[in-house]
């Protein structure tokens, strides 16, 4: 176990011009994070080359191994990205409980979440449900928010890229020479980079839901929500009783979509309190309320009844709510969307070119909204776009496990295996029944071992070949 300072720090000069702290005060804070959480701060420069500027405070969390001289930790990375890393906590500390003994569980906040100087762009969709619906971003509101952030932020300095610097500053603050990476969707991406910087850092990867490096987002998910959509179709034809329930599954979801030809639909959601209220939904709020249903199994396994239901009923109403759903999160404090924009208006979106965003959305249910939706919100949260040479994959005979879901709609197996050619000493399990990541079903006790020894070996594809059963009766 690292030696944690609990008065003193001790200082050195960067080659950047600023000083570091050296070590990381750590004070008990199981109130707030569970038995025998120790929490600290560690400050770093918001801009690193500016040694004269504002300095931020990231939140660290971690959970000491039980045995007295520990493997090397676990650094767990949050996705979204947007996430709080202190949201991965119960996954070590409950799911994946056995690694506590023997490794150390750090979690440290990426700049600009949860408690680490959090770039929020709060909206109450709860209150006003017709917020959830015509637009993923109101451009009005994320200009408003970018003025905002300004009193406490420089949002050009909140990315990829200066998470990993962080990380790699914090690690060595809280005596971590070596670690094992452990991250699932947006959290691969930056498992992957701190990899490709840090190499002799790091022991062993772990890869849930993987998001290439260059994968220039949000353009791959109208392919993925097709190709996913496509598994759904052939899986329940498969199968007798939903291949009998519902014989033409494609029919049904043109069906609804030719609704949309003459403009947004009428339907309604229901709050909390029972209440139901009118909202309209555009076809693109009803293509990613689809997209969001395959990123969960038990969803997933409504699905085919549901697009026949509304095919015969014009009722859309499930999918509203559904999307409603979705937004609250979204929209809420759950997801940092300040921090979230700063990345994806870095890495992704101006990557995007108008040819290929037309040849890779034509033809698609979700098409090129996203695409519009994001262009759109980058231009009113203006950041500087990542050279071109920041794009080059990790190599690396690190051991890696890799997980994917069969149905995932966002990183799918083919992401996964992009990045595994990359990385040699990889086991790469696709999970069939699952939708975006692994949902730690047949993989779990696969997962901690990997977690728990640092090593592949002895390890293989615990997961049987069984699609998800789709269900052909009414259950709301």
């Amino acid at each position: 176990m690292p030696f944690f300072a609990i008065v003193l720090f001790l200082t050195v000069t960067t080659t950047s011009g600023f000083t570091a702290q050296t070590s990381v005060t750590l004070q008990a804070c199981a109130e707030q994070f569970g038995e025998n959480a120790l929490c600290g701060w560690y400050e770093v420069p918001e801009d690193r080359s500016d040694p004269h500027g504002r300095r931020i405070q990231l939140r660290v969390v971690v959970f000491p191994a039980r045995i007295s001289e520990p493997a090397e930790p676990i650094v767990w990375l949050p996705g979204g990205p947007g996430q709080a890393a202190s949201d991965l906590i119960p996954l070590g500390t409950q799911l994946l409980a056995a690694t506590r003994e023997t490794r150390d569980l750090v979690f440290i906040g990426q700049r600009g979440t949860g408690e680490s100087n959090p770039l929020q762009c709060p909206e109450d969709v709860t209150a006003q449900p017709s917020l959830a619906f015509g637009q993923l971003f109101d451009p009005g509101r994320i200009a408003e928010c970018y003025r905002e952030t300004l009193g406490h932020a420089d949002p050009t300095h909140y990315s990829t890229k200066t998470y990993v610097e962080d990380l790699a500053e914090v690690l060595s603050a809280l005596g971590y020479d070596r670690v094992l990476l452990w991250g699932g969707s947006g959290g691969t991406r930056t498992a992957q980079v701190f990899l490709r910087e840090y190499p002799e850092r790091v022991v062993a990867m772990g890869l849930d839901g993987v998001t290439p490096i260059d994968y220039a987002m949000p353009l791959p998910f109208s392919r993925g929500v097709e190709d996913s959509w496509t598994r759904v179709v052939e899986d329940c034809a498969a199968q007798a009783t939903c291949a009998d329930a519902f014989p033409d599954l494609d029919m049904d979801l043109d069906a609804i979509v030719d609704r949309f030809a003459a403009g947004p639909v009428h339907t309604s959601i229901r709050q909390q309190d029972g209440g139901s209220v009118p909202v309209v939904m555009s076809r693109g709020d009803f293509a990613y309320a689809v997209r969001g249903i395959l990123y969960n199994a038990n969803a997933t396994a409504f699905l085919p009844l549901r697009i026949h239901e509304a095919s015969e009923t014009d009722d859309l109403s499930f999918f509203a709510q559904s999307l409603f759903n979705r937004m609250v999160v979204l929209r809420g404090n759950i997801i940092a969307m300040g921090l979230h924009l700063s990345s994806y208006c870095a890495e992704d979106v101006p990557r995007l070119e108008n040819d290929t965003v037309r040849q890779q959305t034509a033809g698609t249910l979700l098409g090129d909204y996203l695409v519009r939706q994001y262009r759109g919100a980058c231009n009113v949260w203006p950041v500087s776009p990542m050279p071109a040479d920041w794009y080059r994959p990790a190599r690396s005979d690190v051991p890696t496990l890799i997980l994917s879901g069969y149905y995932d709609p966002s990183t799918p197996a083919t992401a996964g295996e992009r990045v595994a050619a990359y990385l040699p000493n990889n086991l790469h399990i696709i999970v069939r029944n699952s939708g975006h990541g692994s949902g730690f079903t047949c993989a779990r006790e696969t997962v901690e071992r990997f977690l728990v020894n640092g090593s592949l070996d002895g390890l293989v594809d615990p997961c049987p070949q069984t699609p998800i059963v789709f269900e052909v009766g009414a259950s709301r």
